[in-house]
């Protein structure tokens, strides 16, 4: 939960738009989703899972932030 809240309170610390707001929310609330399945069901398997989204989660993250950057520059 920590971790979508963060990414969220990124957006007006960083003065990053809505385009990011977005993408962070609903990566967050995969994130979530899959650590509260984790939570639940703690075995090797759905912590893979998890790490692999993390991977995809961050990586998601910052094209949404570059991409913020690129559009409000032209």
């Amino acid at each position: 939960m920590a971790v979508w809240v963060a990414s969220l309170l990124l957006a007006p610390a960083a003065h990053l738009n809505v385009g990011y707001a977005g993408a962070a929310f609903v990566l967050g609330g995969l994130f979530f989703a899959y650590a509260w399945t984790l939570l639940r069901d703690p075995s090797p398997r759905r912590a893979m899972k998890l790490f692999g989204f993390s991977i995809t989660y961050l990586t998601a993250l910052f094209v949404a932030m570059g991409a913020d950057a690129v559009i409000r520059v032209h």
